[in-house]
């Protein structure tokens, strides 16, 4: 289970980069980030087309869910809003991916770590 909490991470990561330094970090451009980690994870994992939009759906809810935690009034809410949008995104992952995608997904984190 280590590895979704890696592409959270990262998903978390790319977020914060651009949240920290905009006004309107994402300027509508949601859609495309959604996009673009989906297509990620499928190139990964060779997600099936009903996988790809609940995959999408999800990274769209959990974007929403990082954008509205940087609006919390203290770091330690902003941490707990974004650590519950993270596990909810790795459980999602988690139900959706069969037992070969999370082969290869924690293959693929592996080998992300060892470089």
């Amino acid at each position: 289970m280590k590895t979704p909490k890696l592409i959270t991470v990262i998903i978390a990561i790319l977020l914060s980069s651009n949240l920290l330094f905009a006004t309107d970090p994402l300027n509508g451009k949601a859609d495309n980030l959604a996009d673009m980690l989906t297509e990620k994870l499928s190139s990964n994992v060779q997600l099936t087309d009903s996988q790809k939009i609940v995959v999408k759906k999800s990274v769209e809810e959990f974007i929403a869910k990082m954008e509205s935690a940087d609006k919390k009034l203290t770091d330690s809410d902003k941490f707990n809003a974004k650590k519950q949008a993270s596990d909810e995104y790795e459980t999602i992952l988690g139900t959706i991916l069969t037992d070969d995608q999370k082969a290869k997904f924690k293959e693929k984190g592996n080998k992300q770590k060892s470089k």
